[in-house]
């Protein structure tokens, strides 16, 4: 089992429309949903969305949540396009 490499990510935080914008230098790590890393629906995320390729979704750790990046928050990733 390969463990994932870690590396060090900015977050922005986007709260709706609103200019409640923060930004979060947090430790990313990275997966892929095969069969062979997960349970028998890999499709599934932890709140029940269904992944499908090329869907730009991320998974937040609990400490992460409580600082407010619940469900649904889009973020900004520093040096990626576009939102997740």
């Amino acid at each position: 089992m390969r463990l994932p490499r870690t590396i060090p990510v900015m977050l922005l935080a986007l709260a709706g429309c609103s200019d409640d914008t923060r930004r979060m230098t947090v430790t990313a790590t990275a997966y892929t949903s095969s069969p062979r890393e997960t349970d028998a629906s890999p499709d599934v995320a932890a709140w029940g969305d269904r992944l499908k390729p090329g869907m730009r979704a991320i998974a937040v750790s609990r400490d992460l949540i409580r600082e407010g990046l619940e469900h649904g928050t889009e973020v900004r990733i520093e040096g990626l396009e576009g939102t997740y």
